[in-house]
């Protein structure tokens, strides 16, 4: 029998993007992802606009498209929700605004399929290409320097938003992480390295998005918060 992938798109307030960037996807899976059973799930984190009647009348017309909709905000929220409501062997995730070429999902979800119990984007690679400002990008790789220092972490991108785990991830690596918005990311590759879990980075093409909705300096502030608490939580694991 072919595995099960669950793709899950998180969004809030997308209603101009939505539709494009889940036909473009639900293309690229129909041609490219022959050998596994899939379903595209939009998951709708409360949005106050049109996006979640975008998003079911993209299921009726777009075989293997799913709308789901969460009443809270947070993409770890709309990101666990959804993959607990459809089970599969495979859960994996992209952005909305396709930051990440989808030309990597095959690999990615290959690298799953492959044994490795996470595949992640990884925008550092030296075969990556990336296109962003050059302020986010000193932020970005100052962030990552200092989660090194302060987690122990090898990991070289905690943050890309293109990820594929295993079912055994989301039993035993999900239920540990606590933030459930921006931070998700960090502290589920940062758990799952300190239990031995096999992790794979994949290099990627990324270009950043002109409606990006993160507020870089809060976020960081944020960050640095999380990256402390995380770093206490992670000594009970030794």
């Amino acid at each position: 029998m072919p595995l099960k992938v669950n793709f899950v798109v998180p969004v809030y307030n997308e209603e101009k993007v939505l539709e494009a960037s889940v036909r473009k996807l639900a293309g690229y899976f129909r041609n490219n992802l022959s050998g596994y059973e899939w379903k595209i799930i939009i998951a709708d984190n409360a949005s106050t606009d049109s996006t979640l009647q975008i998003a079911r009348r993209l299921e009726k017309i777009e075989p293997g498209v799913k709308a789901f909709h969460i009443d809270r905000k947070g993409r770890g929220f709309a990101l666990v929700d959804a993959w607990k409501a459809f089970p599969a062997d495979i859960y994996a995730y992209c952005d909305v605004d396709l930051a990440t070429g989808i030309s990597h999902t095959r690999e990615l979800i290959d690298a799953v399929a492959s044994g490795f119990e996470i595949a992640t984007g990884c925008r550092y690679h030296p075969k990556s290409r990336v296109e962003r400002k050059m302020l986010r990008l000193i932020l970005s790789k100052a962030y990552n320097r200092l989660a090194h220092a302060m987690l122990d972490t090898e990991i070289s991108d905690l943050q890309c938003g293109f990820k594929a785990v295993s079912q055994r991830v989301l039993d035993e690596i999900v239920p540990l992480t606590k933030d459930k918005e921006w931070f998700f990311d960090s502290e589920l590759l940062v758990i799952a390295e300190r239990k031995g879990f096999s992790i794979k980075e994949i290099p990627v093409d990324w270009k950043e998005s002109k409606r990006s909705k993160v507020r870089i300096f809060r976020i960081i502030r944020d960050y640095l918060r999380d990256l402390r608490s995380l770093r206490k939580r992670l000594e009970s694991f030794e």
